[in-house]
């Protein structure tokens, strides 16, 4: 690529009208907010031009400085200093090269951007060599299933949940699980994870459980959603976010693992009623898997050690513990 946009003709003020503001060919910017840089212009104006080309339809396509013009048109601008670029001069990927260079000078990416970026280098370049140069200008590995996961990102997600993803509200993983799921299925999700905070791990549990009831009982993931006992959680106004989000996994995972589930409460009954010492705590292994049980005890010091041990060792309800599953005597 050698044109440099200074060089064209003399900056021209364009009609915002005459601009194509949707996310163009060369395009390259979601998740935006635009606060910053409005602030910055109503404080000292627009520092730089966008640069513009003219399409097909004799209005303009934005080559870089998307942001800016939606900026401006935010606050009511009618017209634009622009750099007009020659189009007979300039190919699609020169043009999209400019504003990919550019953006890489002043900001970071975010996953959505990155969908867009190779989505559009794919229609103009080889994978070989978008694996071979842009992938590393990405910061990207230059693996193909990971130019694969970025496609598809761009081409089959929906509008919301790009803007989730760009939210940090989904994770890239969690968008990698959900894009075989309907559409009203990925919604749903997406929309469970827009009202509640779930970290990246209770993401992955989400998207598996979710995917788990569904192969097992046939029950659509809507259809999951739309329980009482999920809805009497997500709606519940006395829960924080925290209560709601491991009350949602709970359900879920109770569903699939219904005998697990009610172990796992008859074990917590069996030792709440040993009314062990502070700091002396009785666990079992994950899921019941190794037939012994544990005992951990917190203490400062060995007289400290000692008096809980004499406790423990006085208290007869020890002899209760046994398998939750066992019966009761």
């Amino acid at each position: 690529m050698g044109h440099d946009p200074d060089n064209t003709e003399a900056i021209q003020v364009i009609d915002i009208e005459a601009i194509d503001s949707g996310p163009g060919p060369f395009c390259m910017s979601a998740g935006l907010d635009l606060k910053p840089l409005i602030s910055s212009i109503e404080k000292i104006g627009l520092i730089n031009s966008p640069v513009l080309i003219k399409n097909d339809q004799e209005r303009f396509d934005i080559v870089a400085g998307y942001k800016r013009i939606l900026a401006l048109k935010s606050i009511g601008w009618k017209t634009i200093p622009c750099k007009i670029l020659p189009r007979s001069g300039m190919s699609d990927l020169e043009c999209l090269l400019l504003g990919l260079y550019e953006n890489l000078c002043v900001r970071h990416f975010n996953d959505v951007e990155k969908g867009m970026i190779l989505k559009r280098l794919s229609l103009l370049v080889k994978k070989t060599e978008i694996l071979k140069i842009y992938m590393p200008l990405l910061n990207l590995p230059s693996h193909e299933p990971v130019l694969s996961l970025y496609l598809r990102i761009e081409d089959e997600l929906e509008d919301i949940i790009k803007a989730s993803i760009c939210s940090n509200k989904m994770s890239l993983h969690a968008a990698k699980m959900i894009l075989d799921l309907r559409g009203d299925e990925r919604a749903g999700i997406c929309n469970l994870l827009g009202e509640l905070i779930f970290n990246v791990n209770q993401q992955r549990q989400l998207i598996e459980y979710l995917g788990d009831i569904k192969q097992l009982s046939g029950v659509s993931i809507s259809a999951i959603f739309d329980s009482d006992e999920i809805k009497k959680i997500r709606y519940d106004d006395h829960l924080n976010n925290p209560q709601k989000v491991n009350g949602i996994l709970k359900i879920l995972r109770s569903m699939i693992f219904p005998r697990l589930i009610e172990s796992e409460e008859s074990f917590k009954k069996i030792i709440s009623r040993l009314n062990l010492p502070e700091g002396v705590k009785i666990v079992a292994s994950p899921y019941f898997e190794s037939p012994d049980y544990q005992m951990v005890i917190q203490f400062k010091d060995g007289a400290q050690l000692k008096k809980k041990i004499d406790l423990l060792s006085s208290s007869k309800g020890l002899s209760d513990i046994r398998d939750p599953w066992e019966k009761d005597k």
